[in-house]
């Protein structure tokens, strides 16, 4: 299981509205909640390589991560990881992901716990 505690090593937050990322008409964009069921099974299904579904098991850790410091992720708000890079005179953002929504979802939650500075 050293796999798991390596997947949640440096979690600081989990997702705001449990994995649920609306837009400004209140529609979701972006919806963890029907793959809930992954978490709750170790066993894969039959229909499942047993690799894969520990793999997605693995990923399904979704939140606001520390890597190291000055270095932090926003994981599972979207298909990508949203990185962020503390600098000097503000912040370098990688890979800002997909829509506006979530994007704007990760860096409001990564402002929730550290320091509200520029984007630069």
């Amino acid at each position: 299981m050293r796999d798991f505690e390596e997947a949640a090593r440096g979690f600081v937050a989990p997702l705001p509205g449990g994995g649920v990322i609306n837009n400004s008409a209140g529609q979701a964009v972006w919806n963890l909640v029907p793959y809930a069921f992954i978490e709750r099974s170790e066993a894969a299904p039959d229909t499942v390589n047993p690799s894969l579904w520990r793999q997605c098991r693995l990923v399904m850790k979704g939140g606001l991560f520390k890597v190291v410091e000055g270095l932090y992720q926003v994981r599972n708000a979207d298909i990508s990881n949203l990185t962020i890079i503390e600098g000097d005179t503000g912040l370098i953002i990688a890979d800002p992901l997909l829509s506006a929504e979530t994007a704007r979802a990760a860096l409001e939650l990564y402002y929730a716990h550290r320091p509200r500075k520029p984007v630069v």
